[in-house]
């Protein structure tokens, strides 16, 4: 029985890049060009996420901001 083309197993992988900073210009025209799917994840995009999920963050204080309606009479 045949099998048919066997493809091979780094096209299913999913690779993950992060930098605390920014990728620069070189780097993503490379990414583009490469077969395989790959997640990049910049320093904003990472605090974000951190934040978001509560990982490697602390809440040290919360303010809160108030504004006041302009036609309130």
């Amino acid at each position: 029985m045949p099998l048919g083309p066997v493809v091979p197993l780094f096209e299913y992988l999913t690779r993950v890049f992060t930098t605390t900073s920014r990728f620069s210009r070189g780097a993503l025209e490379y990414l583009r060009t490469v077969n395989s799917r790959v997640i990049i994840i910049d320093g904003a995009r990472l605090v974000e996420q951190m934040i978001e999920t509560g990982v490697g963050v602390r809440t040290r204080k919360v303010f809160e901001r108030y504004r006041v309606y302009e036609d309130f009479s």
